[in-house]
């Protein structure tokens, strides 16, 4: 039925106006508009349809912000709502794109009781926008408000309020890109939690431009340990709700990379969060998560269950295989891992099968201080100990207690015992049912006291390399003993 009612208006503009909107019943809706400049052209309402050229609409607020310009070319009927040549200038970003609402599963002139946000379907497209974070610091005070870099904007977004689609996402600068489709379900909803489903296609950045940009937000959405990550690219799955987060990801560091599958919970506090999963290292260095510099880049394949994403909190069962590590820069392979991680302590077993270390290790390492401690028991099967560092071309087995703590190899002090040990090279083969060596530190002095009944005992007082420590106790005492042949 068409309406009575047809009109044409050439021109309508407003300058310096000002608009106040008191609401007596509730508090803290109150505003005011001041200095609107407005300038309309081409209305028609003909046939129940509004169409007209929005040429501009700008404000002050006092809220905070001012709108410089709004423009489009709009379009209102009984089905649809239409925005088209959308412009937004706001501060100092620019929103550009086509804005449509179908309107056709509701009555506009009936909207009592109508859930518009599962009856009004959208279709959103942004194009070739510019964006400046800092504009929104009013409405997201974690953004600072001093960030100067800017983003290109796209993005096409479909659906309804509670079922939402973005297709080809993009914002990107010199520096930076982030590209992603998603789904965004019960956005709105009072009854469901919400659902966020991200496809990452790519994200390039660094932590220090996430920190830049919303700087509380290491230690309260994203883990603080990943604040000195530096530069890296992502790409997964990332499915987010209230109360979980589910992830498949890609993660390439400047200097490495690690693929996972985690579930994370207890998201209230990041840093002591609760994850369950799988995740793979290549050429990572995990000193960077944990207070162990002796440890260096490896490779690895991990299954973890606990929690905790820093060393303060970390309290994690890790059950894996550690393909390559550099300890004390010598690389290891074939490192076979159970145990737990809890306060900055490893307690568990280890089997390693490298040509040059083939060994079982049952014990703990405390690294919760520069100085580490070890307290573990280990069967050495193989040890070329040229290989290994020291300055010795022997091959050793046998039976090890070790209670020590150091920061490096040279300034171990502690106790080591020895047992069914067989040391040979070209030379000669030494076999020792026992041996005791007590490592001590005195007004700038080591001292070894080494005890055995059956190969050497002795005291060396003052400086040495604990490398070629075996040198001097063969050279000096072990021609006395019966088993140094």
């Amino acid at each position: 039925k068409k309406s009575k009612l047809n009109f044409i208006i050439k021109k309508i503009k407003g300058f310096s106006s000002e608009f106040s909107f008191e609401d007596f019943n509730t508090f803290g809706n109150n505003f005011k508009l001041s200095n609107i400049n407005l300038d309309f052209s081409i209305i028609n309402f003909l046939n129940n349809q509004i169409d007209l050229h929005i040429n501009s609409i700008a404000f002050n607020n006092d809220l905070g912000f001012s709108l410089k310009q709004f423009s489009t070319k709009l379009s209102l009927s009984q089905d649809a709502f239409i925005l088209n040549e959308l412009e937004i200038e706001y501060g100092e970003s620019n929103l550009l794109g086509d804005l449509y609402f179908d309107l056709s599963r509701i009555d506009i002139f009936n909207l009592v009781d109508i859930n518009l946000y599962d009856s009004v379907y959208v279709d959103f497209k942004f194009k070739n926008s510019n964006i400046f974070p800092s504009d929104f610091h009013s409405f997201y005070k974690k953004i600072n408000k001093n960030h100067s870099n800017s983003f290109t904007f796209n993005s096409n977004i479909k659906g309804y309020g509670n079922e939402l689609f973005t297709e080809n996402t993009t914002l990107s600068n010199k520096n930076n890109l982030i590209e992603f489709d998603s789904k965004l379900s019960n956005l709105f909803s009072n009854e469901k939690d919400h659902v966020l489903d991200f496809n990452f296609k790519k994200i390039k950045t660094s932590s220090e431009e996430i920190n830049s940009l919303v700087p509380e937000i290491f230690g309260t959405i994203i883990p603080s340990s990943i604040k000195k990550l530096g530069k890296f690219q992502f790409d997964g799955l990332v499915k987010i709700n209230s109360y979980e987060v589910e992830s498949e990801f890609n993660l390439n560091l400047e200097n490495g990379i690690i693929n996972a599958s985690l579930n994370v919970s207890n998201l209230s506090n990041i840093d002591n969060a609760i994850y369950k999963g799988n995740i793979e290292g290549i050429n990572i260095d995990i000193s960077k998560f944990i207070n162990f510099n002796l440890i260096g880049n490896c490779d690895f394949e991990f299954e973890i269950n606990g929690r905790g994403f820093t060393s303060d909190y970390l309290d994690s069962t890790v059950t894996g295989k550690i393909n390559k590590i550099t300890f004390n820069n010598i690389t290891l392979n074939e490192l076979d891992v159970f145990g737990q991680v809890k306060d900055q302590v490893f307690d568990g077993k280890l089997t390693l099968n490298d040509p040059d270390l083939n060994l079982d290790f049952d014990g703990l390492v405390n690294f919760s201080n520069d100085l580490i401690d070890f307290d573990f028991n280990s069967s050495i099967r193989y040890a070329n100990l040229y290989n290994l560092g020291f300055n010795d071309i022997g091959e050793l087995n046998g039976d090890v207690i070790v209670k020590l703590r150091g920061s490096n190899i040279d300034d171990l002090i502690g106790d080591l015992f020895l047992k069914k040990v067989t040391y040979k090279n070209i030379e000669k083969r030494i076999e020792f049912q026992d041996l005791y060596a007590q490592l001590r530190k005195n007004d700038g002095n080591r001292i070894v006291n080494i005890s055995s009944e059956d190969i050497v005992s002795g005291i060396l007082i003052g400086e040495y390399d604990l490398k070629n420590l075996k040198s001097s106790i063969l050279n000096n005492f072990g021609s006395q003993y019966s088993n140094y042949r």
